[in-house]
């Protein structure tokens, strides 16, 4: 990560530099003139790109357009003020009129025009002056009634008026009043009163689907995607967003949204309740075209209806043409050839011509309310400098009568045709080409059955647009960023003083990029984030990775069906395995795949492959669906160790959570990802799905390959030695108890980490309870051997356990036995030498590492090493060895020779690791409650290993780890 982004990262927005550097989208650029931007990528390399962002649509005239410097250092050589707040302002008031003389010829309508400093705070200004307004039609009905009140109170002339009691049955009032007749003070009270709380109602603010209108607090409620709203729904406006393609919905809405305000007339001398309704409903805003909704033009027949429903409601009509007005699409107002006229027009970006942060708010003159003008004001709003060069944009956009709109129509109908060619020329890439002028839209099919993983993930991630942006930038240098709302939709909206060649150059590119995705060359897409290649693609690069082989599977799998659902969670061993999700990335260097593994900050889980399906041996069959987490072992262990903890537990508890959404009945959890979890006590509960770190099964299986590769090279297991390596853990102690009916002496081999002898001692501990259990559960001599029976044959000893009636001590009374006869312990010793392993002959390697650790000069010819660790303990010069048997623990063989289809696990077809099988044997049984959650213990692992095996999962008699570890 370069100095700069590190430092935005660290200072301005963390999650922003994630992306960035996630991405490989690392140019940092320095120089900008009209379209083309330079700047120096990851490997300080010159780049030039043409930008067809232009400030999300705010450089009209491109990049420090000449015209707009000249008038800016005018400005600054007459030494002009730019703020004199209360006064009159000379440009604001030029610029104003220009505007309204603008809108005058184009819509008739006359205006008034307001400034804000950005495009969200015009949109807070509309809807402030339309709930201004309002709240002054309500004030005024109330004004009137308090009048009438007050009037009637001093009316001498009638003493005979008669207020009944029973004018509020009708109300809500009507069971807290008995009299059968009130005074005028007690109907003032109860008329105040019923009013109150109809006067207090939130008011409505119709928006658009798809719609977004800025990221302020008042601006966000409008906004139709909940990722900016959500959080802030409860802070300010109460919306209701409306289908543009069913506007007749509003109708029916208004019908039941006013509230009532009660007044009162007078009848031949007797007072009755009248009933008034007033609006509920403050505005109605849209964009005539939606920009972060997709650029999405909204059809002028739906505009008119709009309209129409707002007049025959008195509802302000307020179009929101921040990005597609000034000209954008080819007229100065988006919203011109439907016809249709707002009582508000919300204008911006280019207006400030690339230099100066300015919108305006027109708003009809006969709708204005004269006091806002107090009411709303800002420090920085109308500045001098901001209204000068929005004069200079305005006369620039005007000039030869309006020229620059006939040449944006032009170069956007030059641009669209390329686009559509290309779409045709690649089927199935682009979806559709939509905009007007120079705001086009460019969308995306999905790639969800894609062939390339690649394109499968950025589809399930949501930022298929984004991962686009960056291969267009630092491989074909164009800036074209998504929409915020549909983010599979390129945005391009350059200035109309982007060149006819520009337009050919960004064309070519887009062609390019549509042939790897018609093609599915995931490689070429992320390429310039894990090597120095930063050039852009010749098309004799490209390799056809399309087959429909994976649609073809998709299609055909039935996931549907009503068979039990399970879950497993789990990660890359290391970055070999890319290339077997991922054949294009088997282009990718070792280094060049940490690299692309290392930029991946932000925590995910691929996109879910086709569920596959296994059947126990009598037939009852489950679904497997895998949720692959983007982190290998290493970079687990370094969050585990670090300070992502917490995070990446989080995220496990997703992925629970949407296990469940899927169906799944039990999800598992595999390598690191149920460390990470502690074994699953760190996951948040979930109801109605079970989990499990499969650590029984594997256990079991790691402890059946140790006594088969003992049998294989004829070892007496009763008369050896055996280390667990990793003893202090809870895995390592299962061991330690379970050879500890089988062997003379155990060795408990433990990290030369802070704490390992502690943590030892309490899983020698651990140890001796297991045994005593053992021990009060022996029915004969002939059931035990090992340790277990040593113990057993000291005198007395069964009695003691069990006089101990605090079953938790029972370990430590035995512990306090042994040591009383022999003064220290000679069945179970305790050691952070790596060292003692060569003491022994029997080796269980279980440690949690990301990196092989145990070599030759460890293990003595003759050895039997068994290793459950995925990655693996032991170094990959053990496995070519002849005088030692190595056997990969934790493996079960599948039942009927089934061949699970994991791509990215390392194993042969026909088997599956311990953890998955566990969870494979939990959906089979349906077993609905947690099992390997927290610490396992022998009896469990005893009892998982024995039902899995009458299931037909069977210990793998001849899987060893290949050499590439």
């Amino acid at each position: 990560m370069s100095d700069v982004l590190n430092k935005y990262g660290a200072f301005v927005n963390p999650l922003v530099s994630e992306i960035l550097y996630s991405l490989g989208a690392e140019t940092l650029f320095e120089r900008a003139e009209n379209h083309i931007m330079t700047g120096f990528n990851s490997i300080v390399e010159e780049k030039k790109v043409i930008d067809l962002t232009c400030g999300y649509g705010s450089l009209m005239f491109g990049h420090n357009n000449p015209e707009i410097i000249e008038e800016a250092c005018r400005f600054f050589q007459d030494r002009k003020p730019i703020h004199v707040q209360f006064s009159a302002k000379k440009y604001t008031a030029e610029l104003a009129e220009t505007m309204a003389t603008i809108c005058k010829d184009i819509t008739g309508i006359d205006v008034i025009v307001r400034f804000a400093n950005s495009g969200t705070e015009a949109v807070d200004l509309a809807i402030k002056h339309c709930e201004f307004k309002r709240v002054l039609k309500i004030q005024d009905m109330q004004k009137s009634l308090e009048q009438r009140l007050l009037q009637l109170t001093k009316r001498d002339d009638q003493p005979e008026i008669k207020i009944p009691g029973s004018i509020f049955s009708d109300t809500e009032l009507r069971e807290q009043i008995f009299d059968e007749n009130l005074t005028i003070e007690q109907f003032h009270g109860y008329l105040t009163r019923l009013n109150a709380k109809a006067l207090q109602a939130r008011p409505i603010i119709f928006a658009l689907k798809q719609g977004f209108h800025g990221k302020s607090i008042g601006a966000c409620q409008l906004t139709h995607n909940g990722l900016y709203r959500k959080a802030f729904m409860y802070l300010g406006i109460n919306a209701i967003f409306i289908d543009p393609e069913n506007l007749f919905e509003i109708e029916t809405i208004i019908s039941n949204l006013s509230e009532t305000l009660y007044d009162f007339r007078i009848n031949n001398g007797v007072i009755s309740l009248e009933r008034k309704q007033f609006p509920l409903y403050t505005a109605v805003i849209a964009e005539p075209i939606q920009g972060e909704g997709g650029i999405r033009e909204i059809d002028p027949l739906a505009l008119k209806e709009l309209k129409s429903i707002c007049e025959k409601n008195e509802i302000p009509l307020i179009f929101d043409e921040i990005q597609s007005g000034l000209g954008r699409s080819g007229k100065f107002f988006a919203s011109q050839d439907s016809g249709v006229n707002a009582e508000i027009y919300l204008l911006g970006k280019s207006l400030g011509g690339g230099l100066t942060k300015i919108s305006a708010v027109l708003i009809k003159k006969d709708i204005y309310e004269k006091s806002f003008g107090l009411i709303h004001t800002s420090t920085f709003a109308e500045d001098e400098f901001s209204s000068a060069i929005g004069l200079k944009v305005l006369d620039m956009l005007k000039r030869d009568n309006w020229a620059a709109l006939d040449e944006i129509s032009r170069k956007g109908e030059k641009l669209k045709r390329g686009l559509l060619e290309i779409s045709q020329e690649y089927p199935g890439v682009i979806k559709e080409v939509r905009g007007k002028g120079l705001l086009i839209g460019v969308e995306f099919e999905s790639f969800e059955k894609a062939d390339s993983a690649v394109l499968r993930n950025i589809q399930y991630w949501k930022n298929v647009g984004y991962l686009l942006f960056s291969y267009m930038q630092e491989s074909e240098g164009i800036r074209a960023l998504p929409t915020a709302s549909a983010p599979s939709t390129l945005r391009l909206e350059p200035g109309v003083t982007i060149s006819d060649v520009e337009i050919n150059d960004t064309i070519s590119a887009f062609r390019r990029l549509c042939k790897i995705l018609y093609n599915q060359d995931g490689y070429l897409l992320i390429r310039h984030m894990c090597n120095t290649n930063r050039k852009c693609v010749s098309e004799n690069e490209i390799v056809n990775f399309k087959t429909g082989e994976y649609t073809e599977k998709y299609n055909n799998a039935n996931t549907n069906s009503p068979i039990r659902k399970i879950g497993f969670v789990a990660h890359a061993i290391g970055v070999d395995e890319l290339e077997r999700v991922a054949p294009e990335l088997q282009r990718l260097s070792s280094e060049e795949r940490w690299e692309m593994y290392n930029r991946r900050s932000v925590y995910s889980v691929n996109a879910p492959g086709i569920p596959l399906k296994i059947k126990s041996k009598q037939g009852v069959e489950v679904e497997v669906r895998f949720y692959i987490i983007n982190r290998t072992a290493k970079q687990l262990i370094d969050d585990i160790n670090g300070s992502r903890l917490h995070e990446l537990q989080s995220f496990l508890s997703d992925n629970v959570r949407i296990a469940k959404k899927d169906g799944c009945s039990v999800i598992g959890f595999g390598g690191f990802s149920s460390i990470a979890a502690n074994n699953c006590r760190a996951l948040e509960i979930v109801d109605g799905i079970a989990v499990t770190s499969g650590n029984a099964l594997t256990t079991g299986l790691g402890f059946g390959a140790m006594l088969l590769g003992a049998q294989k090279c004829g070892l007496d297991i009763e008369n050896a030695d055996a280390a667990v390596i990793g003893g202090a853990g809870n895995i390592g102690q299962v061991y330690g108890a379970l050879l500890a009916e089988k062997v003379k002496k155990v060795y408990l081999i433990g990290s030369k980490k802070s704490g390992s002898l502690k943590r030892l001692i309490r899983a020698r501990q651990k140890i001796y309870d297991e045994i005593a259990k053992s021990i009060i559960n022996i029915e004969s001599d002939n059931q035990i051997s090992g340790i277990v029976s040593e113990i057993a044959q000291i005198s007395g000893v069964r009695k003691l356990i069990e006089n101990t009636s605090v079953i938790s001590m029972r370990g430590t009374v035995l512990g306090n036995i042994i040591l009383e006869k022999y003064n220290e312990d000679p069945f179970i010793f305790i050691s952070d030498n790596l060292e003692d392993i060569k003491k022994t002959k029997l080796i269980a390697c279980c440690a949690n590492a990301a990196i092989p650790f145990i070599g030759n000069e460890f293990v003595e010819a003759g050895s039997v090493v068994c290793d459950i660790g995925v990655p693996p303990n032991c170094k990959a010069e053990l496995y070519k060895r002849s005088d030692i048997e190595v056997m990969c623990g934790g493996l079960a063989k599948l039942p009927n020779n089934q061949i699970l289809n994991a791509g990215f696990m390392n194993v042969e077809d026909g088997f599956a690791y311990g953890c998955l099988t566990e969870t494979i044997v939990m959906g089979i049984l349906g077993i609905k409650e947690n099992y390997s959650f927290g610490d396992i213990s022998a009896s469990q692992v005893k009892e998982i290993t024995a039902v899995a095996h009458a299931l037909g999962f069977k210990l793998a008699d001849k899987y060893r780890y290949s050499a590439q570890f």
